[in-house]
């Protein structure tokens, strides 16, 4: 969506470097899936009183991964890791990357270091995998807070170390202070189909986004297969 030497301008940069100093133990605690938390209201008032996102998370790995017929998992941007344990529990050959060395402490501390290896700081525009190294890679609700600077990168990233399939959630509705970038469902579909690396898969889509909004309405999901 902008040239490199574009995502390369000091003005960017500062931008790139404040937006991350965002991801602090304040945002955990008290902005991360904030439906979630006791007597709070996310996007469209929704509140669901799972302080833990026990319920949550248990539901999308029950929904999206343990359907999947794959071992190699790549949940990218993952946050403090709670899909990321699930798939391993479940004996998924699963890693986890994020941006935030504050979500690493937080999955480390968790999980009582069970799984530190499992776990990356790396930015989603320059994911430390080789090319095709996962069957299945899940992306949910990491896409809108990437800078638009950044969108093309991130997603040529996901689309290049993926040899399967891609699901992303991505909020296309909520613009505040942790999304600052909300584009229309069609230009994420461009940016992964401009890639020439996968195609918009709009049954399946449409398959999963029913199935996950009979209980979490806020979800809005894609899914892609490489070519």
């Amino acid at each position: 969506m902008h040239s490199p030497e574009l995502s390369e301008h000091p003005v960017v940069e500062r931008l790139r470097a404040s937006e991350q100093e965002l991801y602090d133990d304040t945002y955990f605690a008290e902005h991360y899936w904030r439906e979630d938390l006791p007597g709070r209201s996310g996007n469209h008032g929704l509140s669901y009183n799972d302080p833990c996102h026990s319920a949550r998370f248990d539901f999308l790995c029950e929904t999206i991964l343990k359907p999947q017929r794959v071992k190699r998992v790549l949940d990218a941007g993952c946050g403090p890791g709670y899909l990321l344990e699930r798939a391993l529990a479940n004996g998924f050959d699963a890693v986890g990357v994020d941006t935030s060395s504050v979500a690493q402490r937080l999955f480390k501390r968790r999980t009582a270091d069970q799984w530190h290896e499992r776990f990356s700081v790396a930015s989603l525009t320059k994911l430390p995998y080789a090319d095709r190294a996962f069957e299945f890679t899940v992306c949910l609700d990491v896409l809108e807070h990437v800078i638009v600077f950044d969108i093309c990168r991130a997603v040529r990233e996901l689309c290049r170390v993926t040899a399967g399939s891609i699901v992303c959630s991505i909020n296309m509705d909520n613009p505040y202070r942790f999304h600052p970038s909300i584009l229309s469902r069609g230009s994420w579909t461009a940016a992964f189909e401009s890639t020439d690396l996968v195609t918009y898969n709009d049954l399946e889509t449409a398959r999963l986004n029913n199935e996950i909004k009979k209980q979490y309405a806020e979800y809005e999901m894609f899914v892609f297969v490489t070519r």
